[in-house]
């Protein structure tokens, strides 16, 4: 049982331009664990608060983990 997976991903998003792709799996977003949607409107509702530009993903990718980070535009 994983998290979210990534079903959607613009071609020229600055997600995909740090190396996010379709079909990654997301466990953790900084320091939280995402598994539901909330867990992620969470992450967002802070982001913004905190004027938050960079994020680390940890996700899951063909069985293995890799942590990526994006700087937010």
């Amino acid at each position: 049982d994983y998290p979210l997976e990534i079903t959607m991903l613009a071609e020229k998003s600055t997600a995909a331009l740090y190396g996010l792709n379709k079909g990654d799996v997301l466990l953790k977003i900084n320091q939280t664990n995402i598994k539901t949607f909330d867990d992620l409107r969470s992450v967002k509702k802070e982001a913004e608060e905190k004027k938050q530009k960079l994020f680390y993903f940890k996700i899951l990718r063909a069985g293995r983990e890799l942590l990526i980070g994006v700087a937010a535009k």
